[in-house]
């Protein structure tokens, strides 16, 4: 019987000639783990696999069965940790055919220690490190460049900028300089040099479904709120624009808390601000909370009140196509229910302002009066007059009613004659 030398760490095969005993096969493979229990018969050849080594043996030369295991179990831990796939297999052999390889990161969890795996694809390159190192780092990219990506910068977010001037800053990558007087105030910055900046929120099915603005309005901290009081501002836009050395923010739409505030009920008003500065910018029109509108004046008492402080106009614009008449302007008052039964319509009435002692007001009616011809302006002239307990026409200072002194007897012509006179309907010239 000879023993063949195998390949290193694999099987050895001890050639049988001929019948021999156990104990002379166990002699001739030199310390094989063979349990022998009775003679063993070999009528031909015969592989003996065991815990075999690399020893360099003869023939018939004994070798170190404590080296062929540990030959053995170095090349089984070398083959379990080789991670270079050796085996060629592909990724469609494993039902992986459509997925693509992708590096593995580390996201940080809010939770101190926590993390959380995932996978950022991003084209042309694969982000190194851990995304944990966002929260440790001033600054840090997500994405290939500083015009396709996420910055985190000194606890701003900004996207297409390297520089986010508040929370989160949305920029087409131009620097802002520092005229457009950014604060710490500044949340949400959205800046570009495009002919339109569109924050567009698109909604759509039934129809009480609609983009919302809403602001929320307390005193207090978001933790404890509290009630909202009289006059506290609940919300405003603000338009500012640039005079060539500094914005100036001239113009308002403002939201004010309008009355007392109880539970379930907290009234407000609407005010319209313009100006020139942030300084001169004055209300010119608000809306109470009751629907009443104030122009020049915070405290309307009727559904449309003019301010008093000041002489006002309320008019037609004239017409702006070339030779072409000017439009009517009619002022109605209210008509009965329809198909009512003899009922009046509502009364038109004109009114002067209060006076009060001596004092009287009243109400002229004036026309605008033919001239030559041509194209310039015609002039306007009194043509009825009330005042107070007066009347005139033409331009005839009002009178009282004439009353003839004698009314034992009826009034004669010339009584009526100046009456008439008085009143602006004859003239004896």
């Amino acid at each position: 019987m000879a023993l063949i030398p195998p390949a290193e760490g694999y099987v050895r095969q001890p050639q049988v000639d001929a019948a021999v005993s156990a104990h002379t096969l166990l002699q001739n493979v030199h310390g094989l783990n063979i349990t022998v229990g009775k003679t063993l018969t070999v009528q031909d050849d015969v592989t003996i696999i065991g815990a075999l080594g690399s020893a360099a043996y003869a023939a018939t030369t004994a070798f170190d069965t404590a080296g062929l295991a540990a030959a053995v179990q170095s090349n089984l831990n070398s083959h379990t940790g080789n991670t270079s796939n050796p085996h060629s297999v592909t990724a469609s052999q494993v039902g992986l055919g459509n997925v693509t390889n992708n590096a593995q990161v580390i996201l940080q969890s809010s939770t101190p220690g926590a993390q959380q795996t995932g996978h950022i694809n991003v084209s042309g390159s694969i982000i190194s490190g851990a995304l944990a190192a966002l929260t440790t780092s001033a600054e840090s990219w997500i994405g290939p460049s500083s015009t396709a990506g996420i910055y985190f910068k000194s606890g701003n977010v900004g996207i297409g900028t390297t520089n986010p001037q508040g929370t989160f800053h949305i920029s087409d990558g131009t620097a802002l300089s520092s005229a457009w007087n950014l604060g710490a105030w500044n949340k949400l910055i959205i800046s570009n040099n495009s002919n339109y900046t569109n924050l567009s929120m698109d909604v759509a099915g039934i129809e009480d479904y609609r983009p919302v603005y809403m602001g929320l309005k307390s005193r207090g901290t978001t933790a404890s709120p509290s009630a909202v009081q009289n006059n506290d501002q609940t919300l405003s836009f603000l338009a500012s624009g640039y005079d060539g050395s500094a914005f100036q923010n001239s113009a308002a739409v403002d939201f004010y808390v309008d009355g007392s505030v109880s539970v379930g009920s907290v009234p407000q008003r609407i005010s319209f601000v313009t100006g020139t500065t942030s300084i001169n910018r004055t209300e010119r029109m608000t809306i109470k909370n009751d629907g009443k509108v104030g122009i020049g004046t915070t405290s309307p008492t009727n559904l449309l009140s003019l301010g008093g402080n000041a002489a006002r106009t309320i008019w037609m614009e004239r017409h702006t196509t070339a030779n072409t008449q000017g439009n009517s302007l009619t002022v109605q008052a209210g008509g009965a229910t329809a198909a009512a039964t003899d009922k009046a319509g509502g009364q038109l009435i004109l009114k002067p302002g209060v006076a009060t002692g001596t004092g009287e007001a009243g109400v002229t009616l004036q026309g605008c009066v033919a001239g030559g011809s041509g194209t310039g302006d015609n002039s306007f002239q009194d043509m009825v007059k009330v005042l107070g307990n007066k009347l005139g026409f033409f331009n005839a200072t009002p009178v009282l009613q004439q009353l003839k002194a004698d009314h034992n007897n009826w009034a004669t012509t010339a009584d009526v004659v100046a009456a008439l006179v008085n009143l602006g309907l004859f003239d004896l010239n």
